[in-house]
């Protein structure tokens, strides 16, 4: 009879988070971090299908984290403006606490499927995060639109050598006038 295995998943994710806080992730192999949670290489492979996505599950966990801390001020914010703001400085901090996991990703660090299916994943939920947050504050805009400007959000985030709060007051501007414009007329 097979022997069950409890937990496996989350050690996984534990052991390669503290490699990666110890900054060992080129040197950690998928060999050594089955070595490490004691369990066959196989199984490993039953729950990650490479490195990559290893590093992507753990990252993605801060991701998930920032984006509700980014929600919870966005709830708070009377305008739009400040939302894109607030998502703007949440994947700004996003990117500079993981510096080079969001350079590999934007690179093409990672094999093409695990770099892609990443690249979507954020698109998506920023997009669904401003489409949220505008619909919450009755603007109305033209859907098809929102991947553009989600692309724009993450863009304008991730410049980690790009003067931040130039970058924000240019952002402040430009969609203060979109709004004085009115809530109706947004995009």
């Amino acid at each position: 009879m097979p022997k069950v295995l409890l937990g496996v998943r989350e050690n996984l994710l534990k052991r390669a988070e503290e490699l990666i806080e110890l900054g060992e992730y080129d040197n950690f192999s998928i060999r050594s971090i089955a070595k490490d949670c004691g369990i066959a290489v196989g199984t490993l492979y039953n729950y990650f299908k490479s490195k990559d996505e290893l590093l992507v599950a753990v990252i993605n966990e801060h991701w998930c984290k920032m984006i509700g801390e980014v929600d919870e001020r966005c709830d708070n914010s009377k305008t739009l403006t400040d939302c894109i703001c607030h998502i703007c400085t949440g994947i700004r901090s996003f990117a500079e606490g993981h510096t080079r996991f969001w350079i590999s990703s934007i690179m093409g660090g990672f094999s093409y499927s695990t770099g892609t299916e990443w690249k979507r994943s954020l698109r998506r939920t920023v997009q669904e995060r401003f489409e949220h947050h505008a619909q919450r504050l009755a603007y109305k805009y033209d859907l098809t639109l929102s991947p553009a400007v989600a692309e724009v959000i993450i863009s304008l985030g991730a410049q980690i050598e790009l003067d931040f709060d130039v970058a924000i007051r240019l952002l402040r501007q430009a969609t203060s006038k979109i709004e004085s414009i009115g809530a109706d007329k947004l995009i």
